[in-house]
């Protein structure tokens, strides 16, 4: 059989693909049939799981758990038949996913002694059980930049911070200086961890207190036509501090140039407290930070203008490369000769594993020839962690060219796209030599209906198109 990973945390579309043999003539309808024959899901469980195409079966996420190995069988069956049949499985482990630590507020801030300072890590979650908090654990620490130590109070005690997901430090706890507090968030079975920090500048005046909230998102793809938007916001009495403006900069990463076809990441203009940046202006594997800061001017004109600021990180996905994909033998005959889909050789970042696999087909050379998913292309195998497998194809176009492409996706759906071109002939004249062998004497043959029976399960993940 053939065997598959999956985050227990991402729903799992599982779809079986029979071909009848070439010597059966006439309209014959197919039949299938799932179960779990490990005993982790009931047969009740697994009917719950059908979809409007009995083929396939859509699992949920959560549905399965982590550190099991799940057994999906398929029976297909002409017309029924209880002999007429073969049967096809798939081993899926349930895989942990990683725990999301985020700290609210940005990446690094500024704000004043004098205010009290507010640390939230609320949005970190376990994505295996989201919406359950008991589970984890929070440890909090605080050095000091300024004598390389752990933090103490303003007598002089060292810092001792609650296990809490949430708290808010009173007023003049910290001296003005430089500090970098850290989370540590742990699941209490199984160990899993993830840490999330925050630089804090502390000014010994009053300014605005400047806050982003926390992306939900590890890593943003730089697909073009897309956008992500960051929420800015001003704690406390704002009206204290007269008239308030705000500008968002670009303070580290690629600065895009007017070749790349966008004068600036900004969407909007940079004046607003919320900004919206460009994605496909961003580049592949760099890490942007953006600053929001807030300008107060008080009521008099004679006061000097203070400000704050709070500082967004931004991870840029890069997807899967340096890898190879090909398709064997070069030329065939379709729904006779089977087709080795093969990808090896494909890297990507440790965090960014395990990588995915998406086979898809189509009559010509136009999606051979497009750097974009073609409307032609039809699915072959959606994405699995499977990086070959064996099929039939259909016959090819006038010249027989079929084009063949592969989608090689990481977990946070950054996605390569390659492909080449085989050679399938038409079926008919094979087909016609079974005929006559038939003819010519007894034979296993028409028995053996279901020889090409796919015993690929195909899993439908977020992959292009899919």
């Amino acid at each position: 059989g053939t065997s598959t990973s999956s985050r227990v945390a991402e729903s799992l579309k599982l779809t079986a693909s029979a071909t009848l043999s070439p010597c059966v003539s006439g309209s014959t309808k197919v039949f299938f049939s799932w179960r779990e024959p490990s005993g982790y899901l009931t047969d009740a469980e697994v009917s719950a799981l059908a979809t409007s195409q009995p083929r396939s079966i859509q699992i949920p996420a959560g549905t399965m758990k982590a550190g099991r190995t799940y057994i999906f069988e398929v029976v297909a069956a002409i017309d029924g038949s209880t002999y007429l049949n073969n049967t096809a499985q798939l081993s899926v482990y349930g895989v942990a996913s990683d725990l999301f630590g985020s700290i609210s507020g940005g990446s690094s801030r500024k704000q004043s002694r004098l205010d009290s300072l507010s640390l939230d890590a609320s949005s970190s979650y376990d994505p295996d059980r989201i919406g359950f908090y008991e589970h984890l654990n929070y440890t909090w620490t605080c050095y000091d930049l300024s004598t390389h130590d752990s933090c103490t109070n303003s007598s002089g005690y060292p810092l001792v911070l609650p296990s809490v997901a949430t708290m808010t430090l009173a007023a003049k706890t910290l001296s003005a200086g430089d500090y970098i507090i850290r989370l540590w968030l742990k699941a209490e079975k199984d160990g899993r961890n993830a840490t999330a920090s925050v630089g804090i500048n502390l000014a010994a005046t009053a300014i605005p207190v400047v806050g982003i909230d926390a992306l939900t998102v590890t890593k943003v793809n730089n697909n073009a036509g897309t956008y992500l938007q960051l929420v800015g916001n001003i704690a406390g009495d704002t009206t204290a501090y007269g008239t308030i403006t705000y500008e968002w900069t670009l303070t580290s990463g690629d600065e895009p140039t007017e070749d790349s076809g966008y004068s600036s990441v900004f969407a909007v203009a940079v004046n607003r407290i919320n900004a919206v940046l460009e994605l496909g202006a961003l580049t592949q594997g760099s890490t942007y930070q953006f600053t929001l800061t807030a300008y107060a001017q008080g009521d008099d004109d004679t006061v000097a203008a203070v400000s704050g600021y709070a500082v967004v990180t931004v991870p840029v996905n890069s997807p899967p490369t340096s890898g190879t994909f090909e398709v064997t033998p070069p030329n065939g005959v379709s729904l006779t000769t089977d087709f080795a889909f093969s990808c090896a050789s494909w890297v990507d970042d440790v965090e960014d594993l395990p990588l995915k696999y998406g086979f898809r087909s189509a009559v010509g050379m136009s999606a051979s020839a497009s750097t974009v998913t073609h409307s032609s292309e039809q699915m072959v195998l959606s994405a699995t962690t499977t990086t070959s497998f064996t099929t039939t194809l259909p016959e090819g176009d006038s010249t027989g060219n079929i084009s063949c492409v592969a989608y090689i996706k990481d977990r946070f759906s950054g996605a390569t796209r390659v492909t080449t071109v085989v050679g399938v002939s038409s079926l008919a004249a094979s087909f016609f030599g079974r005929r006559r062998r038939l003819d010519e004497g007894p034979s296993d043959e028409f028995a053996n209906y279901m020889t090409n029976l796919s015993s690929s399960l195909l899993e439908a993940g977020s992959l292009i198109g899919d």
